[in-house]
């Protein structure tokens, strides 16, 4: 794989990972849904979800990477590309500690570490 493709990939895997802690960030301003909702709160949830930025943010950020996976997946295998997507979970776990200061474990950062050498071995093949 050429290195303007890998490079491609790791802008497609940020701005998936972005997208999911914007929407995050979003909901955790909207607050959860209950169990056991009346549908006046469902329309109250429904419409405070989708009048916020950060989720509408997050919306976009998810369209530009499925724009940016069309082009990977039209030059690169799947069997290549779709581990490569596997980086996302390091960096949604990353930006989640250091934005939505989420504790990570000794063994999430172990799992981290596992991910990242084995998308280190794949890309050398």
């Amino acid at each position: 794989m050429t290195s303007w493709l890998f490079i491609l990939v790791l802008i497609q895997v940020v701005f998936n990972s972005l997208a999911q802690l914007l929407l995050k960030k979003g909901m955790l301003i909207v607050g959860p849904l209950q169990l056991s909702v009346s549908c006046s709160a469902l329309r109250t949830f429904i419409y405070k979800a989708f009048s916020s930025p950060l989720v509408w943010s997050g919306c976009l950020m998810y369209g530009l990477s499925t724009m940016i996976c069309l082009v990977i997946l039209s030059r690169v295998p799947v069997s290549v590309a779709y581990p490569l997507g596997s980086l996302g979970y390091v960096f949604s776990a990353l930006l989640a500690y250091f934005w939505l200061h989420e504790k990570l474990t000794s063994l999430q950062w172990l799992g981290i570490a596992v991910i990242v050498l084995g998308v280190f071995l794949l890309v050398r093949h």
